[in-house]
């Protein structure tokens, strides 16, 4: 088989998906994830995105050395669960996963860069408004402190029954 270069993610949760113990349906999924196209391609006049495979059902039944039957019968299971989109022709079967992206290790690496960037540009952000997030973290603590307490002041009472400041006070400490 060609263009089998690359990686896909697999994750250990997989031994709770639904379909893990039913081995025809969880052998064509994994063959699928496997043999998608990674990018985008044109096929026959048409466009389809990453994460499709062109095939037919005989072709998956002799690569995965199950009857047809038993492929159809998988295929159905995966469409009834939302995995994967089918689309078939005379000539050849499309299979497209659904959420090709979270299987793709290019998308674990970006989000790590995105939330790199999004956490350096809040550092900068908190140091140009004149205190750091820690500093501006200990404020909101301040006014939330001061506030709870004047609210317990004219509450007289607070959670425990009888009102007793200095019990709320450490309590609000703790927390």
């Amino acid at each position: 088989m060609e263009g089998l270069n690359g990686y896909i993610l697999l994750y250990r949760k997989l031994i709770k998906w639904g379909w893990y113990r039913d081995s025809v349906v969880k052998d064509l999924f994994l063959h699928i994830l496997l043999t998608a196209s990674y990018v985008p391609f044109d096929y026959c006049g048409e466009k389809y995105p990453a994460g499709t495979l062109i095939t037919n059902i005989k072709n998956l039944a002799d690569d995965l050395g199950f009857s047809t039957q038993q492929i159809r019968t998988a295929i159905q299971k995966l469409k009834s669960t939302s995995e994967i989109c089918v689309k078939s022709t005379n000539k050849f079967t499309s299979i497209n996963i659904v959420k090709w992206g979270d299987y793709q290790v290019s998308t674990l690496f970006d989000q790590q860069t995105n939330n790199k960037q999004i956490t350096n540009e809040q550092q900068t952000n908190n140091k140009q408004n004149g205190y750091t997030y820690k500093e501006k973290n200990k404020k909101i603590k301040n006014k939330e402190y001061i506030f709870m307490r004047a609210r317990a002041r004219e509450k007289k009472q607070n959670d425990f029954g009888a009102f007793d400041l200095d019990l709320f006070e450490d309590k609000l400490r703790e927390g």
